[in-house]
């Protein structure tokens, strides 16, 4: 940045000083002397080789003809030099020598284009024709001049009619020129025609119409592009060519508006440029930060670009002021902040190192270096042409990346409409697999229901039962009792008398009667026994529990019903000793249950498992066989089926293993039936393993039995952790 301004004031320096002949002494020299010895339709004339130079007072026709030019400057003109500047007068002459006739010819004054973007004609021009040292005809024009007061109105300002020479006449024109544009020019090229016959505005301005024609066409690519597009960039662009149109239109040196409009206020025409000048280097900075996407990518830098076009419209009002005020300070201002900020653009674009970027910083430099540098060729339209052609290559190789993106984009899209695809085929799946679970739960709980319900059904009817059948059953018990008492005691009355006597034939037969007599009490009594213990169970099955799920602790609930159910076998008949083992899960908390009921499903199990060792330990011997029972939990994946680990379906096993007998396959199928038992006698009823087969599917779980004959049984409960 600091290398940048003795740069940049070096430009402005270079654009705002101008050379000049250093002035004469003495008198007015003579003009420039013009032979037409010949006709042309069209004649370019040599140049002045002097000019004077207004000071600040004014001169008129007298005082130039008296050769008093006051405060006034002789200068002399140099074709590759700037010399006529803004808001000055300047005076020169020419003398025309004719072999021919001229009726009515035009002078046309052409003031080439310095490229700014409006026009920049000469304000005023008055021309006085001297012949034998006589003022003769006048005539006026210029760009401020209102039409109806022009000698000759045609579209270019510049041209007057003034030029009526017979053969071998000569006469001197004195040209008074004022020059009240915002630039400063070279000497304007000299052109006399007869406009009967050939009109220089139609060689002048075909330059103007191809470019003008280029500038139409673009403009519509840019319409139809931003149709197609419709995004922020497309339209800044459409907007930067409509104005730069529109500049180019108020830049022409005819401007085709001011006759239509307004002909007799022909400064309106250099407002409207100027303020299309400043409304067009406004756009094309709002427009380059958002081609190059600066408030997404350089959100800082856009700030700064923000703030550099507000300074830059509102310091473009010191065009108007410079030439209402006819100041010439207000001009170079302006271009110091117009060139600084244009360069300065240029070099960040240029530093973003992007290749948009870089289009950017291109076109700006190529906008403003004519503007502020001399350049040794003629740079009419040089700025604003070559502006457009690098955009216009930039907007394209956007377009070709915008097209590349968008098939990038359908690609994606494609790729992501086969991504959605699988995973709805797999969200699909998985629905249908959670529906099936669902089911499945649905089944599963239906079942419960029916198996509660049955249970429930069966507990009354049982209980009904179990009630009815008791009385009976009491009575047969009672009185086996009582009659077996009452054998007993006629046995001893018997063997009171027989001791008075001896003992008969009819003795021992009665003897044998009233044995078999008490053998047939007592295995009434044992059955009677049995079947009561049957009731009983019954009954203690159709009370059940609550039947209300509540959390409770597994691992103390095992650890209390295991220890109870081990201390009732050592407190009853034939009591062994087994190494209890518990392996429990410290993990496992609380578990959805029936407490009352889970309870009988621990100790049941227990106590089979204790019976089992027991009959082990009996065949085995004590030294052979040592019993050991092992309780085990551990969490597992729910009955349901689904995996473990998942919210709602990790589920606990608990296993109760002993190294009893183990069960024969051929019975493994039925000791789950109600009634089905191998124990002998009265010693079981039949109905502990259903009355837990039952519970454990009232819980939702299930039961496995995995046993080794001659090696052991475990059984296998699996619940969920919610109920």
């Amino acid at each position: 940045m600091k290398k940048t301004c003795p740069l940049l004031f070096s430009l402005i320096l270079t654009m705002t000083c101008f050379t000049i002949a250093i002035a004469q002494d003495g008198q007015i020299p003579a003009p420039i002397s013009i032979t037409i010895d010949s006709y042309k339709s069209i004649q370019e004339l040599p140049q002045p080789r002097w000019l004077v130079k207004e000071g600040g007072s004014p001169l008129s026709i007298q005082d130039i003809l008296n050769g008093d030019i006051k405060d006034g400057q002789i200068l002399e003109v140099d074709p590759n030099k700037k010399i006529i500047k803004h808001f000055e007068k300047y005076w020169f002459a020419v003398e025309f020598v004719s072999e021919v006739d001229l009726h009515n010819w035009l002078l046309h004054l052409e003031n080439s284009y310095t490229g700014f973007g409006f026009t920049n004609n000469f304000s005023e021009i008055r021309s006085y024709a001297i012949q034998d040292g006589q003022l003769g005809q006048s005539g006026i024009t210029g760009s401020f001049v209102p039409a109806s007061q022009r000698d000759y109105n045609s579209r270019h300002t510049q041209s007057l009619l003034n030029l009526s020479l017979s053969s071998g006449s000569s006469t001197i024109l004195w040209v008074h020129i004022k020059k009240n544009d915002a630039l400063t020019d070279f000497f304007p090229k000299l052109t006399i025609y007869d406009p009967s016959i050939a009109l220089p505005e139609y060689t002048l301005e075909k330059r103007d119409l191809i470019l003008l024609g280029s500038y139409l066409i673009i403009w519509i690519l840019s319409l139809i592009m931003f149709f197609y597009l419709r995004d922020r960039t497309s339209f800044w662009f459409f907007v930067f060519l409509t104005t730069a149109n529109i500049q180019f239109l108020t830049g022409w040196s005819s401007d085709p508006w001011t006759p239509l409009l307004y002909p007799e206020n022909p400064k309106y025409g250099l407002y409207f440029g100027i303020l299309a000048a400043i409304i067009n280097v406004v756009v094309t900075l709002q427009f380059y930060r958002v081609f190059v996407n600066l408030p997404m990518k350089h959100r800082s830098l856009d700030r700064f670009m923000i703030w550099t076009i507000i300074v830059l419209f509102f310091s473009g009002f010191l065009l108007p002021l410079s030439i209402y005020f006819e100041n010439n300070a207000l001009v170079s201002v302006f271009m110091a902040i117009y060139g600084g900020i244009f360069l300065l653009s240029g070099i960040i674009y240029f530093s973003l190192k992007e290749p948009l970027s870089i289009f950017i910083g291109l076109a700006l430099v190529v906008v403003i270096i004519p503007q502020l540098v001399p350049l040794p060729f003629d740079y009419n339209h040089i700025s604003i042409t070559g502006q457009l052609v690098i955009v216009t290559i930039a907007v394209g190789y956007r377009f070709i990346l915008l097209f590349r993106e968008r098939l990038q984009v359908e690609k994606e899209k494609k790729d992501l409409v086969i991504d959605q695809n699988k995973l709805l085929e797999k969200q699909v799946a998985q629905r249908t697999a959670e529906l099936s679970h669902s089911i499945d739960n649905l089944k599963a709980t239906q079942a419960q229901l029916v198996q509660q319900e049955k249970l429930a059904s069966l507990g009354q009817l049982t209980a009904g039962i179990a009630h009815e059948i008791k009385n009976p059953l009491n009575f047969v018990n009672n009185f086996s009792e009582v009659s077996l008492e009452l054998l007993d005691e006629v046995k001893e009355t018997r063997i009171k008398r027989q001791e008075t006597r001896p003992r008969t034939e009819e003795d021992e037969i009665e003897d044998e009667i009233l044995e078999d007599i008490k053998a047939n009490l007592q295995r009434i009594h044992e059955h009677g026994s049995r079947a009561n213990g049957i009731v009983t169970s019954m009954l203690q099955h159709s009370r059940g529990g609550s039947g209300i799920k509540e959390p409770a602790d597994l691992n103390a609930l095992i650890k209390e019903y295991v220890n109870l159910s081990f201390h009732g076998m050592r407190a009853g008949k034939n009591p062994i000793d087994v190494e209890i083992e518990l392996d429990l899960d410290k993990e496992i908390k609380e578990v959805s249950l029936v407490r009352e009921d889970f309870t009988r499903v621990i100790i049941n199990l227990c106590n089979n498992a204790f019976d089992a060792m027991r009959s082990k330990l009996d065949l085995a011997g004590l030294e052979a066989y040592h019993p050991k029972l092992t309780v085990r939990n551990k969490a597992v994946k729910s009955p349901s089926g689904l995996p473990a680990g998942q919210a709602g379906d990790l589920g606990v096993e608990i296993s109760i293993e002993d190294n009893g007998p183990g069960i024969p396959e051929e019975i493994k199928d039925k000791i789950l039936q109600p009634f089905f038992t191998t124990k002998k006698g009265t010693e079981g009823t039949g109905l502990g393993l259903s009355i837990t087969h039952d519970i454990v599917k009232a819980h939702g779980g299930e039961i496995n039995i995995v046993s080794q004959f001659g090696r052991g049984t475990t059984f296998k409960i699996i619940l969920p952790m919610q109920g």
